[in-house]
């Protein structure tokens, strides 16, 4: 009874490891079509994520920006979500696997209404989690984001998105101008010099506050670009 008991165990030992390497190795999350927004109400709406089925495209990052619980469900032109589907309730994101689906449909309670935001593209802004639903599994909640819009000041001059902040769990900027801008983390209260170093951001790309092997940079966000472009950042916690 000991040897099978220890058996088991070393089989468990062994599953928990491959699961935290696995978790390991997961990528920070790259953009891979642009964001969708989706008006939700108690009757099933759908939009294209603007992919194809074999594009590569593996998870769909989705926030619930609005004050009700979205369910929601993955699938092609005709799919409608239930209430039974996955849940995302108000003011949360999560990642999600459309598992080749190429249209995201979410739904609300009676008399609600709410909008959701959904990203295509590969990889986890931070963490990994379980669930599953019409199409969709993988999700992921974390704590309420908080969206911030703006406009580059000064052409090629460095301006603050936010101060450092070690409770700061992920973070992205959105360039929803029509010219290339420039994002740097920095350790110290300090404007970067030049470019070099910095990460471009194409007209309508985003970009996360994660390092080549995931870890959520804390520290200062800076931004800049060409005059009046508008961004949008948002932190979460």
């Amino acid at each position: 009874m000991m040897t099978r008991s220890l058996a088991v165990l070393a089989v468990a030992i062994a599953a928990l490891s491959f699961v935290l390497q696995a978790h390991a190795q997961q990528s920070p999350f790259t953009k891979g079509a642009a964001t969708v927004s989706l008006s939700v109400t108690a009757a099933s709406s759908s939009i294209s994520l603007g992919i194809t089925s074999t594009g590569g495209v593996q998870d769909v990052w989705v926030c619930n920006t609005g004050a009700a619980t979205a369910y929601i469900a993955f699938g092609d032109s005709t799919v409608a979500a239930t209430t039974g589907d996955i849940p995302l309730p108000s003011g949360l994101c999560g990642n999600l696997s459309p598992r080749g689906s190429t249209y995201i449909a979410a739904i609300a309670a009676p008399s609600a209404t709410t909008t959701v935001l959904a990203i295509p593209g590969n990889g986890i802004l931070f963490g990994s989690g379980g669930g599953g639903g019409s199409g969709g599994s993988g999700t992921l909640y974390v704590t309420t984001p908080t969206f911030s819009n703006g406009t580059i000041t000064t052409t090629n001059t460095w301006q603050s998105l936010l101060t450092t902040d070690a409770l700061r769990r992920s973070c992205q900027a959105q360039n929803q101008g029509t010219h290339t801008m420039f994002f740097q983390v920095t350790a110290a209260n300090t404007a970067p010099t030049g470019t070099a170093a910095a990460v471009q951001i194409a007209a309508g790309q985003t970009v996360v506050c994660n390092d080549y092997i995931g870890d959520v940079m804390q520290g200062y966000v800076w931004i800049t670009g060409t005059a009046a472009d508008p961004y949008q950042v948002t932190s979460f916690h």
